[in-house]
């Protein structure tokens, strides 16, 4: 059940009106406003608590799912109710149109769907989502796919119209947490890293199960594909790091790399080698061409060793060019490496740059992004250390930033994903995940999946 006093926000097809719902009282209340300058266009009495609120493509109505399990549909102009949807179970938790208006799709506590024909009203269809309450649901691909979250850690791709299930990433075996994932470079697979010491390759086309890896009794913190789809990189709480080989849908450990005295919590990777970064205040580089020699040893020793930090270090990210290399510390601090030279150098030293632990960075063509528990992500200048834009969410902690063009991507500790244009301008907040997001990677997809599949993806 939602808690008292909740709001929530989404805006119209044109970007100009925004409506949110307050549950705080007796009787929900829907009201619609204007983003500039703020003001309340109308106040749709409903005689329910709401839950979620969503705009048809074409902007004059407007559907919310209630605690009564029931859908209403105001055309919020004129103040009216068109339609009032019946059939759940149980309070709707979500609702989403499809891009045509043709559809629309309501999700309930108890995990069920059900499809609508919006012009009509009359039920399209219904299926069972999940088990337990659904938490998202999200038209995908033009509307050919409908996507859905539950509380049951499970993400699930269906047909838009027909309730078909098309794919489904996590297995209901795996309530774990995940706590991080790697995508390889065709955007074919993907790895995720469980708490519960598991590490699992998935198909990103189909949500199948391609390979999993068996990890001794320790959580998996970090990943990074290393060549092609053949070789993986992951970091677990015993200290070590492996390398994995994929080969005819079936993963062995084909190196074991020890130097690291704390748990690698992150990996990044240039052309020549791959970077760990550790608890244990140092960050590690170990030679690309030794990892992944299919005839090497089968313990590998570090290129060289990475000392400046004073608490750990949370994450690295190389340069384009592979020649210099960032990291972000507890101690507050980034720190810039040349490594044209091993055993490399410190070229700058941006000490205090946030005003608590950084938790991420990423290196793009132009700038650096870092995020902090402060809340706030900040870009900066590799050559001279400025910094040049300060991006702060809603949010009091973020865990995670990544860089895709000309956009910035934030994730938070309480499951929502933030989306700025690198001038600062904000762009959307998403409602990705219930809990805290604990890893956050973004990819440009090549292989020939389904357009509109979802790119990134973490776990709480």
């Amino acid at each position: 059940m939602p808690c008292l006093g909740s709001v929530k926000f989404t805006t119209q097809p044109s970007s100009k009106i925004l409506k949110s719902i307050n549950s705080g009282d007796a009787n929900g209340t829907g009201k619609v406003w204007t983003v500039t300058p703020g003001k309340l266009n109308v106040a749709l009495a409903n005689p329910h608590p709401l839950n979620c609120v969503t705009f048809h493509p074409e902007g004059q109505l407007l559907a919310a799912g209630s605690w009564a399990g029931e859908v209403r549909i105001w055309n919020w102009v004129t103040a009216s109710v068109v339609r009032v949807l019946q059939g759940h179970p149980a309070s709707v938790r979500a609702v989403a149109y499809a891009p045509s208006g043709d559809y629309l799709a309501s999700a309930s506590l108890l995990g069920d769907v059900r499809l609508w024909s919006a012009p009509s009203g009359s039920a399209a269809g219904g299926y069972q989502a999940h088990r337990g309450p659904v938490t998202g649901l999200r038209y995908i691909a033009g509307g050919r796919y409908l996507l859905t979250t539950g509380e049951d850690h499970q993400v699930r791709i269906w047909s838009g119209t027909l309730g078909q299930a098309c794919g489904e990433f996590g297995t209901e075996k795996d309530p774990s947490p995940a706590l991080c994932v790697s995508v390889s470079e065709s955007g074919r697979l993907m790895a995720v890293g469980y708490h519960s010491s598991q590490l699992k390759i998935f198909h990103l086309e189909t949500g199948a199960l391609a390979a999993e890896c068996e990890v001794p009794r320790v959580p998996v913190r970090c990943l990074q594909w290393l060549h092609g789809e053949e070789f993986l990189a992951s970091g677990s709480d015993d200290n070590v790091l492996r390398v994995w080989r994929l080969q005819d849908s079936k993963a062995s450990c084909v190196r074991h790399c020890r130097g690291h005295t704390r748990p690698p919590v992150s990996l990044s990777r240039s052309e020549q080698f791959l970077a760990s970064a550790s608890d244990d205040f140092t960050l590690l580089l170990w030679t690309l061409a030794e990892l992944i020699d299919r005839e090497g040893c089968a313990e590998v020793s570090p290129a060289c060793v990475l000392r400046g930090h004073s608490d750990s270090v949370t994450c690295c990210s190389f340069s384009p060019d592979g020649l210099r290399l960032v990291s972000g510390s507890k101690d507050k601090s980034l720190l810039f490496w040349d490594l044209v030279d091993l055993p490399g150098q410190i070229s700058h030293s941006l000490l205090s740059c946030h005003r608590d632990w950084i938790t991420g960075c990423a290196w793009a063509s132009r700038h650096v992004a870092s995020c902090s528990n402060d809340g706030k992500v900040r870009l900066w200048d590799p050559n001279t250390g400025d910094c040049i834009q300060e991006l702060k969410g809603p949010s009091a902690t973020l865990s995670g930033v990544c860089i895709m063009a000309d956009l910035v991507l934030s994730a938070s500790g309480n499951g929502e994903l933030m989306v700025w244009k690198d001038s600062g301008a904000a762009i959307t907040m998403i409602r990705a995940h219930p809990h805290r997001i604990n890893h956050l990677a973004a990819f440009s997809k090549r292989a020939a999946a389904a357009p509109g599949w979802p790119s990134a993806r973490s776990r709480s």
